[in-house]
């Protein structure tokens, strides 16, 4: 299900390319599939997992879906030129980043957060979008939404 008027937001989306943050938290992959299904082409980096039968699982689920993958070394170039063409790129923004890290508030506390989402939005001028993704309780069914933010490099 969609909340609020996330469909239209997405399907406003379609061929212009944009860069969806979403928490760890909750249906990260859901969120990237849908995505996939409405040929929004989003685009994941991916640390592999040290076991090559959950790797492969998750390699082929996600390409299944319509995803493209990227090794996380030399990523942001190939996210750059994915988003030129039109594509999404899907990041995880609650990760405690290690090198050269922005604090910003998660949940009351000042965590350790990547630039890349700002940095890339800067860089091709699309559009972030926060995006989110929970499942019913006791269900099957997930509930998708999102907010499109106020570009960086639009502001003064």
């Amino acid at each position: 299900a969609f909340e609020g008027d996330t469909r239209q937001v997405l399907e406003s989306l379609d061929g212009k390319g944009a860069i969806f943050m979403q928490g760890h938290l909750g249906g990260f992959e859901v969120f990237g599939a849908i995505l996939g299904q409405m040929k929004l082409n989003p685009g994941f980096t991916m640390r592999s997992p040290t076991n090559v039968y959950v790797e492969r699982r998750l390699v082929n689920a996600r390409q299944g879906w319509g995803c493209t993958l990227w090794k996380r070394h030399g990523a942001v170039r190939k996210m750059m030129g994915h988003l030129k063409e039109g594509g999404s790129v899907v990041l995880a923004s609650d990760q405690n980043a290690h090198r050269n890290p922005i604090f910003v508030p998660w949940f009351g506390e000042l965590a350790a957060t990547e630039r890349a989402a700002a940095s890339l939005a800067i860089k091709t001028d699309a559009p972030v979008v926060v995006s989110w993704s929970y499942r019913a309780v006791g269900g099957t069914r997930w509930t998708i939404g999102c907010q499109v933010l106020e570009n960086p490099s639009n502001q003064g």
